[in-house]
């Protein structure tokens, strides 16, 4: 009988246990690599534009670091993070790892992913306008807004979860660094389309509306031959 309980028990311990950790380790890096991939393949301004983006979050990840430690007196951590920057294999893969500084605050993995996915859904939710109208003759559209927030936000609180249960990071710097991550993505969000426009930030691929009466333009344009 024992063996029978300790042979159900092992899809969970050997499986799915190894797998979630896996997944929540090279998150960061896996999001770097696939958006590389994917903007090289695909040749996407938005995508390339949140390349940029990635260098953003980390240069402003080493600032606000630096002011954090200086301001309470503590040194960068040293060692190799457990829980992050990390493709679980025999060379431990990581782009990311050497860019971070490992701080106490702002977590370095923990910010990244907040201020990413806060760049994501502020980018779609500066599409629903065009998802709306779109939405008139094709109504499942409109529950692309509200899946991406349900999904992003269980994964993001996952990963919060399960830095903290393996005692990488506390309560009070992970939820601080959230919040810390998710006003950082707004502002790059921001300054990003006011630099590049919003094309630069339109992930879904949406023909984007334009206001006729400022631009000047007609209400009506013939379509090209």
């Amino acid at each position: 009988m024992s063996d029978y309980i300790k042979f159900l028990k092992s899809p969970g311990s050997e499986i799915v246990l190894p797998f979630i950790d896996t997944l929540m380790r090279s998150a960061p890096d896996s999001i770097f690599l696939g958006t590389t991939l994917i903007a090289l393949l695909t040749q996407s301004w938005a995508y390339t534009v949140l390349i940029i983006t990635f260098f953003e979050i980390i240069g402003l990840h080493f600032f606000i670091s630096s002011v954090s430690s200086y301001m309470t007196g503590s040194q960068p951590l040293q060692g190799k993070d457990e829980c992050g920057f990390m493709i679980p294999s025999y060379t431990q893969i990581s782009l990311l790892k050497g860019m971070f500084t490992r701080s106490v605050f702002p977590v370095a993995p923990t910010f990244f992913m907040s201020s990413v996915i806060a760049y994501i859904l502020g980018s779609t939710m500066n599409m629903v306008n065009e998802i709306n109208d779109l939405a008139k003759t094709n109504a499942i559209l409109r529950s692309r807004f509200p899946i991406s927030v349900v999904l992003s936000i269980v994964f993001l609180t996952s990963f919060v979860i399960w830095r903290i249960n393996k005692g990488c990071d506390s309560l009070m710097a992970s939820m601080g660094t959230v919040v810390l991550g998710f006003l950082v993505g707004g502002i790059l969000l921001i300054v990003n389309t006011g630099t590049f426009g919003r094309e630069a930030i339109n992930f879904t691929g949406l023909p984007l509306l334009q206001n006729s009466i400022t631009s000047g333009s007609p209400l009506y344009v013939c379509a090209q031959s």
